[in-house]
């Protein structure tokens, strides 16, 4: 059979990209490393200049994979952003802050790329689960350091956040999962990501929790937590809240009942669409 048909084009194409962002280096072996970054991008990029979500994947920083969240972050896409995912060092390739610098190299080669990619410079939002989590809390101080001499002359500041049940507190987190299944992973993340016996321990476990990042420069924050959540404890997000609306900040707190560490809950269309709405009142 031949049949002649007439499709109309209602509904917008997309492609999925790489490129690599950064070039840096494994600091515990000294050897080469490029970091990559994901994007969703419409086939055809016209008309205004769009916002752009960068998507921070959690894994215990043991994984940071830009591209397994892409199918659930398609449907920001089809509502009008650019989607971006960026691959950071694991605690096995770099203590901190090599994460923290990482991701505020990923924003600034953003803003730089802005008119290749279709990105308003202006409206770069972070959004990020566990781990991804906590590094788009710290991103979201807007503080003046972790800057390296990649993409110089581009802002690393961002205009909202989301945190998907990452920790806020890594010296109360410790703590907080001893004797839970968790605690053994933790442990082992935080030697690598920290050190072991290191003097400046302590003072480096504060340096990578949020809640001791908060300040005047802020960018607004959404939080979501599971309340059935044995990985990350629920308390990390309530007494981050705690301390932002303290502060002045503005700040949001879902907890989803009954919803676990890194569950479906998160990517239902329902929460989506309340994310949804908060970056498109504030990007």
């Amino acid at each position: 059979m031949i049949k002649n048909i007439e499709i109309p084009i209602k509904a917008k194409t997309y492609e999925m990209l790489s490129a690599v962002y950064s070039h840096t280096t494994n600091t515990h072996t000294g050897e080469a490393l490029d970091l990559e970054m994901a994007f969703i991008l419409p086939k055809v990029l016209s008309g205004p200049k769009r916002p752009v979500i960068l998507w921070l994947p959690g894994g215990g920083w043991m994984e940071s994979n830009p591209w397994k969240w892409m199918p659930s972050l398609m449907f920001f896409a089809e509502k009008g952003f650019i989607v971006a995912a960026a691959q950071y060092r694991l605690c096995t390739q770099g203590p901190f802050p090599s994460q923290i610098v990482d991701i505020k190299t990923a924003i600034r080669f953003l803003r730089y790329n802005a008119e290749q990619y279709g990105i308003d410079p202006n409206k770069i939002g972070v959004m990020g689960c566990s781990a991804g989590g906590l590094l788009a809390s710290l991103a979201a101080m807007n503080e003046d350091k972790y800057d390296t001499n990649e993409w110089t002359g581009f802002s690393s500041r961002v205009s909202a956040a989301a945190d998907l049940y990452g920790p806020s507190d890594l010296f109360t987190l410790e703590h907080a999962v001893t004797g839970t299944s968790a605690a053994k992973t933790i442990l082992e993340v935080r030697r690598l990501l920290i050190g072991e016996n290191s003097e400046r321990a302590t003072e480096k476990m504060h340096e990578a929790s949020p809640l001791f990042h908060i300040n005047a420069n802020i960018c607004p924050i959404l939080i979501a937590h599971g309340t059935n959540d044995r990985t990350i404890p629920l308390s990390q997000s309530e007494l981050f809240y705690e301390a932002l609306k303290k502060a002045g900040s503005k700040a949001e707190l879902y907890l989803l009942e009954g919803a676990s560490h890194s569950t479906p809950e998160f990517m239902q269309e329902e929460f989506k669409n309340i994310i949804l709405g908060f970056f498109r009142k504030y990007l």
